[in-house]
């Protein structure tokens, strides 16, 4: 995954220049991304822009206040935001599925809401466009009781249904990247778990035919069955670790050994893999994640990439 850097006030500049724009269009669709379901219901533009202007201080807020840095599968540190391309994120034949108009307004079927996965505004004006997506929040309801509002100072019965939107954004779109606030909600709305299901495949398939597991099975089972060794076997491959890892297989015994780590060997020098309590041991040591603190003599793990200066 490559990124070219952003120009965060350009961001910002332009967010605040297009909400106050009247020619500018804002546009607010809500996504069942299950079944491709997209509605997009009657709004005023003045209630659009509300939306968009109610976002922007969150917005201005985490731009400036955190440091941006490369998409990682594990996660960020704290005071970080992740960048990652669009392209690496969606790849081109989802992009290019047939997605349903699914207009409440008009269809005989009423649309559930509590079924909405994401919402997207977004804001355009000639070639420049912005989108923010944010996961749609599901309003817990009554098992019995009345929703009641006011309405002319007096106290009524809400007969339809209700959503409510916060001023949270989770990802922003701009220019074929992604600038993500929440780094699950990435997972989530574009259903990225796929994708480390396929670098998972990719890791295994290299690792299989280096031939340095005694038996390989029930390995590779208990990664695909594993969402976080998934993300670090992504991980793994898109820093192209694996080769590091084989370059120096000849030291990884001794370093076991050393340093206590309960994985056994064969005499072939092949890792006897026996359940999934050796899981997160044997991928930590193909990511290279293992240090020893000077002092004490410690051994840790570097959960994330940022944990450990060189």
């Amino acid at each position: 995954m490559q990124n070219k850097s952003v120009d965060i006030n350009q961001v910002i500049n332009l967010l605040n220049h297009l909400v106050e724009d009247p020619e500018a269009y804002v546009s607010v669709k809500f996504m069942k991304k299950s079944k491709n379901i997209i509605n997009e219901p009657q709004m005023s533009m003045d209630l659009k822009r509300s939306i968009l202007k109610m976002q922007l201080p969150y917005i201005e807020k985490e731009l400036t206040s955190n440091a941006l840095v490369k998409y990682e599968p594990l996660g960020c540190m704290d005071n970080e935001i992740e960048i990652v391309d669009v392209k690496d994120i969606i790849p081109i034949e989802s992009a290019t599925e047939t997605v349903i108009n699914y207009l409440s307004e008009t269809s005989e079927k009423k649309f559930d809401w509590g079924s909405v996965d994401y919402y997207v505004v977004c804001v355009e004006k000639n070639e420049e466009k912005i989108k923010l997506y944010r996961q749609f929040p599901k309003l817990k309801k009554l098992r019995k009781g009345l929703f009641l509002q006011f309405f002319m100072d007096e106290l009524v019965q809400m007969t339809s249904d209700f959503i409510g939107l916060d001023e949270n954004v989770d990802i922003l779109e701009w220019h074929g990247r992604f600038i993500v606030f929440n780094h699950i909600a990435l997972e989530r709305i574009f259903g990225y778990k796929d994708i480390f299901q396929q670098n998972t495949v990719k890791a295994l398939s290299i690792i299989r035919d280096k031939d340095i597991f005694a038996d390989m099975e029930m390995f590779e089972q208990d990664c695909l069955r594993n969402t976080r060794i998934m993300k670090r076997l992504t991980s793994i491959v898109l820093k192209d670790r694996l080769k590091l890892f084989f370059d120096n297989y000849d030291k990884v015994p001794e370093i076991v050994k050393e340093n206590n780590l309960k994985i056994d060997f064969d005499e072939a020098g092949k890792i006897v893999y026996r359940d999934k309590s050796e899981l997160y041991r044997i991928t930590n040591l193909i990511a290279d994640a293992y240090f020893k603190s000077l002092l004490l003599d410690r051994l840790g793990v570097a959960k994330l990439e940022g944990d450990v200066e060189e």
